[in-house]
């Protein structure tokens, strides 16, 4: 998944956890659920010049922290999605199993895990992204470790499995 698309569900889900202040404040509020995640992701979103259509299963747990006054202060946004990403009659399988940090009060924005890996059919590993990366609250990158090649632009690999 995109680093837009998670700030946009985890930003949803913070006004979700917003509405309802928990009863004590010092344990975070935790939500699990499972969805179907289907979507199209354009040029703008992969730095390739064509769109790319995704579908899958994110298993989230979801936990939201608050202080001692009740404001949440954290969300943290544990997602593991599988299914695949197809463009131009080409498909292939697609991986998250990571850990989505927002921090409400510095606006800073931290994934660990693995954010994505895109695999052939059968084997063989195309692109991946893993390790740690910090993002400040106007998207630029804060701090970095492990190879993240969408948040620094290099997509040739991924763009080129989708030729048929």
């Amino acid at each position: 998944m995109t680093h837009r698309l998670i700030a946009s569900i985890a930003g949803a889900a913070v006004l979700v956890c917003m509405s309802a202040v928990p009863a004590h404040a010092s344990k975070p509020d935790q939500d699990h659920f499972t969805t179907p995640s289907v979507y199209t992701l354009s040029p703008a979103d992969t730095g390739c010049s064509f769109s790319i259509d995704v579908s899958g299963v994110d298993k989230v747990v979801l936990q939201t922290f608050f202080d001692k006054q009740g404001n949440p202060t954290k969300v943290v946004f544990h997602d593991d999605f599988t299914g695949t990403e197809t463009a131009n009659g080409v498909t292939l399988k697609s991986v998250e199993h990571a850990n989505i940090t927002e921090d409400l009060v510095t606006g800073t924005e931290t994934w660990t895990g693995l954010p994505l890996q895109v695999s052939l059919p059968h084997g063989g590993v195309i692109t991946k992204d893993v390790g740690k990366i910090v993002f400040n609250p106007d998207g630029s990158i804060a701090v970095q470790h492990g190879p993240h090649p969408f948040a620094n632009g290099d997509v040739a690999a991924y763009c080129a499995a989708f030729t048929p």
